[in-house]
């Protein structure tokens, strides 16, 4: 039986997930102007919605770097992983996840990896890959794993509130009505 380990971005939330997991979190890169900062590195969650709340500047995101991706990937070798599952923020809302496979695969020596499109963000991307986590500890193949989170991921809705649209207008994620 292979080893799977399993990947995802800081948008999953898995950082302040409040259960434990040994999960592999690449950082997103947060620009506020010409500030940049990593998330969970030079800001958390809460210094980093207190500046949105305080800082004009509507900040900008980047994905992870590809020696970041590398550097997770490595780390996920190193405990004897010869395939990944790497849970993105949804390929909706960035184009990180759909480019990541061509462009780390050519780089990958002994590991496979599996872009999985979440169709989500935040608690349910993370809680996707705290479960594909679950199933790799007990044993489950890739195929397997992937099977059932589709299933998860067509039975899941998640709905949220926000107070104010105009930072999804101004991040474009939102058109003005």
């Amino acid at each position: 039986m292979r080893k799977i380990g399993i990947m995802a971005d800081s948008s999953s939330g898995l950082a302040y997930a409040p259960f434990d997991h040994t999960i592999q979190i690449t950082k997103t890169t947060i620009h506020f102007g010409n500030e940049t900062l990593i998330d969970g590195v030079d800001i958390l969650a809460d210094a980093f919605y207190t500046r949105l709340e305080t800082d004009p500047q509507i900040p900008k995101t980047s994905a992870p770097t590809i020696q970041e991706i590398m550097d997770q990937v490595e780390i996920l070798k190193a405990k004897g992983c010869e395939h990944i599952l790497h849970f993105p923020i949804s390929t909706n809302l960035s184009m990180y996840g759909k480019n990541l496979k061509q462009v780390i695969d050519p780089l990958l020596e002994d590991v496979e990896l599996t872009v999985v499109d979440t169709k989500a963000a935040t608690l349910m991307q993370g809680y996707l890959a705290y479960v594909a986590e679950k199933l790799s500890i007990k044993g489950h193949d890739v195929q397997t794993i992937l099977n059932i989170i589709d299933n998860l991921r067509q039975q899941s809705n998640a709905y949220f509130v926000v107070d104010d649209l105009k930072y999804l207008i101004k991040n474009g994620r939102l058109s003005q009505l």
